[in-house]
């Protein structure tokens, strides 16, 4: 297989997208090796569907940083997938992402093992 993207491959292609039109709708950052999505993801402001599965290494912290970042800047984001994303728990700030609606946590055997209670 090709070498992941990683966290700095991901910040460079956002900072791409924001430099260009920022009109994008839909990002797939499906299975990057990524410990952390690029904070400037929020630049995007017609980002409607938004999938980082298969990204383990995010875990509990890189999650929450990119739930906090979505809820804090009025994202219009709707469609979030979380799965495989090495989740315990679900973030405290998923219910202020006010335009969610669906959400995918699939994949993430120790949330249902031990963060269930949270939702």
């Amino acid at each position: 297989g090709s070498p992941a993207m990683g966290d700095e491959g991901a910040e460079a292609l956002v900072e791409a997208l924001v430099v260009g039109s920022g009109a994008i709708e839909w990002l797939h950052l499906i299975d990057c090796g990524l410990a952390r999505v690029p904070g400037r993801i929020t630049w995007l402001p017609r980002l409607q569907h938004l999938f980082v599965n298969d990204n383990p290494r995010l875990g509990d912290e890189g999650v929450g940083a990119l739930v906090d970042a979505l809820a804090a800047h009025s994202s219009i984001v709707h469609d979030l997938s979380l799965a495989n994303c090495g989740l315990t728990r679900v973030p405290a700030a998923i219910g202020d992402v006010l335009r969610l609606e669906v959400l995918a946590l699939d994949g993430n055997k120790r949330l249902f093992d031990e963060g269930a209670a949270a939702l």
